[in-house]
């Protein structure tokens, strides 16, 4: 009889392939079990090894002739789905792509011809994405520019927008080359200059223009252009310019 049995499950595997995985998928659904089909033999794994079956399809076979009784097993399977569905998903490891000359990485191709927009003058830690210029390369904004926000809500060229990332030479280092400009108001005009300039020399940050005034309340405002390395720094410098005496704001703005 046992020669006999044998030959059967020989003569119709597929068949009883094709029923033990119908089975298992029956199952699985009743159970609320979703393991995708290229997942489905690591899953098995543990019970596979149990029953000795060499290959998922030896599994099925098994399944499809009455040899594995799934009723037997489902609570094992049940408890090992659940343990793998609360395990936490990998957090996703973030992708600076090799060195470019622009600083700039378009669509995971370096080297193409970029420039950094001045509507809303992006630094290295900003998010950011290109337009594609008639002629003038890609043009980089920041992703909370008014014009970008502008052209997604009013669906203007929208296919000329394009997925933008900071190389990984454009990370802060220590050859700040991106401009910032920052508004200094304070209540004490005589000293404001001396001091953001104390500040920036002592953070060794290049400062190209400093323009001051007399506001109608009496306070005095400064607006300086420097380099910056990155949103890091530029949130350093400006952490460190509202600690000065008598400053009432400092903060970066755009031109």
């Amino acid at each position: 009889k046992s020669k006999i049995r044998s030959w059967f499950k020989k003569e119709r595997r597929e068949e009883n392939i094709i029923k033990g995985r119908e089975d298992i998928e029956h199952e699985f659904k009743r159970y609320g079990i979703n393991i995708p089909p290229e997942d489905m033999e690591n899953f098995l794994a543990d019970d596979m090894k149990r029953h000795n079956c060499a290959e998922l399809d030896d599994f099925y076979a098994a399944v499809g002739y009455g040899g594995i009784i799934l009723s037997r097993i489902m609570q094992r399977l049940k408890d090992s789905y659940a343990k793998l569905s609360a395990a936490p998903a990998p957090k996703p490891v973030p992708f600076f792509p090799k060195k470019s000359n622009t600083g700039i990485i378009v669509g995971g191709e370096s080297n193409i011809d970029v420039k950094l927009s001045k509507c809303c003058n992006p630094l290295p830690g900003e998010d950011i994405i290109g337009f594609i210029t008639k002629g003038h390369g890609v043009s980089v904004h920041r992703t909370d520019c008014t014009k970008y926000v502008e052209a997604m809500e009013k669906k203007i060229e929208t296919d000329r927008w394009v997925e933008v990332t900071w190389a990984e030479n454009a990370k802060e280092n220590d050859n700040p080359i991106f401009k910032a400009c920052i508004d200094v108001v304070s209540y004490d005009g005589i000293m404001l200059i001396a001091n953001v300039a104390a500040v920036t020399a002592e953070m060794r940050i290049p400062v190209s223009e400093m323009v001051s005034k007399t506001l109608k309340n009496g306070n005095a405002n400064l607006i300086m252009t420097c380099s910056i390395a990155g949103v890091g720094q530029l949130n350093q410098l400006i952490s460190k310019l509202r600690k000065i005496p008598d400053v009432i704001s400092a903060e970066r703005i755009i031109r």
